[in-house]
């Protein structure tokens, strides 16, 4: 008789003819996602809090002269077992290619061949991608191609297998590279002596923006070669950008007509100062303009980087031992872009190098080092074209220095970008004057604090798992959760967008259930 007593009290707020109060907390991939799956399961008390002005989170897609481009999410990682790629792909929003992507009949009859050749767009994609690459040292002068080839090759096939994992001693991402990178020195004599360093600084740098760490001393080698996604890891929008992903989701896009009220229903520029719960009743959720908001349910989308700087002060009273120690232990990892808009591009005498890899001499990287308002361009990895965009360039950033970019003056980090491309190709191209520059500011921002998680050493040595950081807070029964945590962070596909929206719909089917079933008991 007690269960029962018990049973009932927690699902009375759920009773058939009641709509539950879900408080969802960010406007991101995750937070749409669970109002949107919400909404069309007949749960329309939803209200969306953003601290920002705008709705996506890290799906940030602006206007740059005539183009839309990515401040956030670019590409689509992986086809199988993929949302995005799913929702997407059935449009005609996604392409492989790369050749195409600059409106040049020359690529477009070339890729097509190649296609042909080959047997499907996604395999003579990953061929033109390997093909379009260059790699450019900071002295001015280029690394000869078939040297180049050689190494690209192997970067790509660095990370297909990860044989020898468990002979590692520290279990570190960046001794496992090392080893194999010796290994690869050791077969190619060629390579001069000064820049084995710097060959492996690069390597390293490409993959940290990859993994999102700062160090891959830091990375757990495990949980990267066990992280699996099928398909081609860098499908683009063609002309449209990530942004168009919010459509889908809201149902805005085909058709306007059947879009979700989603928008409506969010509250902007309301930043989460406190979530309070009681362990029975309602959660109470404060903003920092000082109103309140009561709800049944809450779910929690911001960032790991939220979480990290604020989790203490956020929930009343602490989360469990086990959600802080994966909030403690899992990264948050920090990179950026720096887009440049040119009237006229320098560029399009060489239109096959689409990425073209920056290596820093060690005398050039210590100059630079001993400087804290030059040094961040030390995180540039790579300077790419963009898709479908033929006068935009992006400059990428990894590592420990990005946020230092972020808080110098815009101007000045104009300037330091024309510097560092005259450094690195002024002896091969005639640059020109970029028209507009856009950055990101992920890392300084209070409402982000970096871009995606990745799996650490230090998780692996606390158990720290994704699951905890899903792991809903219950309420007093221990059936019924009263918070719950989406976003990248928390799904088995963490750093992507697809795993962002799983997430948001995993949470959504727990409140969806739970109305179920109070519905069938009260049906008798």
């Amino acid at each position: 008789m007690r269960n029962i007593l018990i049973l009932l009290c927690a699902t009375s707020i759920l009773a058939s003819d009641e709509t539950p109060r879900v408080i969802i907390i960010g406007a991101g991939a995750s937070g749409i996602a669970a109002a949107a799956k919400l909404f069309r399961n007949g749960i329309d008390n939803v209200t969306i809090l953003e601290a920002e002005d705008r709705i996506g989170g890290r799906v940030y897609s602006v206007e740059m002269e005539e183009y839309d481009v990515d401040l956030g999410a670019q590409w689509v990682h992986g086809e199988g077992k993929n949302v995005v790629y799913e929702m997407a792909w059935p449009f005609h929003l996604l392409s492989h290619c790369l050749g195409p992507n600059d409106g040049s009949i020359f690529f477009k009859t070339a890729f097509k061949a190649l296609a042909r050749t080959v047997g499907s767009e996604k395999e003579a994609a990953i061929l033109m991608r390997r093909n379009s690459i260059k790699f450019f040292l900071s002295t001015g002068e280029k690394m000869n191609d078939k040297t180049g080839r050689s190494l690209i090759t192997f970067a790509m096939n660095l990370t297909a297998e990860w044989p020898g994992v468990e002979n590692l001693r520290t279990g570190s991402v960046g001794e496992y590279f090392d080893r194999k990178i010796n290994d690869y020195f050791n077969k190619h004599e060629d390579i001069p002596e000064d820049l084995k360093i710097p060959l492996v600084k690069m390597v390293h740098r490409a993959h940290m923006a990859e993994n999102g760490a700062e160090d891959l001393y830091q990375a757990s080698a495990k949980a990267d070669g066990d992280y699996f996604s099928d398909g081609d890891q860098q499908l683009n929008w063609k002309t449209g950008t990530y942004g168009i992903i919010l459509d889908l989701l809201m149902r805005k896009y085909p058709d306007p007509e059947e879009e979700l009220p989603i928008v409506n229903s969010t509250l902007f520029n309301k930043k989460v100062s406190r979530i309070e719960y009681k362990g029975d009743g309602p959660v109470k959720v404060k903003t920092s303009d000082g109103d309140v908001y009561m709800a049944d349910y809450v779910i929690f989308t911001p960032s790991l980087g939220v979480l990290k700087a604020n989790h203490k002060n956020l929930f009343v009273p602490h989360l469990p031992p086990s959600k802080i120690n994966a909030i403690e232990h899992i990264g948050m990892g920090h990179v950026g872009k720096i887009y440049l808009y040119y009237d006229e591009p320098w560029w399009t005498k060489d239109l096959s190098n689409f990425y073209r890899f920056l290596i820093w001499t060690e005398d050039d990287e210590k100059e630079l080092a001993s400087d804290p308002e030059r040094r961040w361009m030390l995180s540039v990895y790579t300077v790419n074209r963009i898709e479908w965009k033929p006068k935009l360039i992006c400059l990428w950033l990894t590592g420990p220095n990005i946020r230092e970019m972020e808080l110098l003056p815009k101007e000045l980090v104009r300037d330091q970008s024309l510097w560092l491309l005259d450094k690195f190709f002024g002896k091969f191209y005639n640059l020109t004057e970029p028209t507009e520059m856009l950055r990101t500011h992920w890392n300084s921002n209070d409402n982000f604090l970096g871009t995606y998680s990745w799996m650490s050493l230090d998780a692996e040595a606390h158990n720290a798992t994704v699951s905890d950081l899903a792991e809903p807070i219950m309420q007093r029964d221990g059936r019924t959760p009263a918070i719950m945590f989406a976003g990248e962070a928390t799904s088995d596909f963490y750093s992507t967008v697809h795993g962002a929206i799983g997430s948001g719909w995993r949470e959504a089917e727990r409140i969806i259930d739970i109305k179920k079933r109070s519905s069938h008991w009260t049906q008798g």
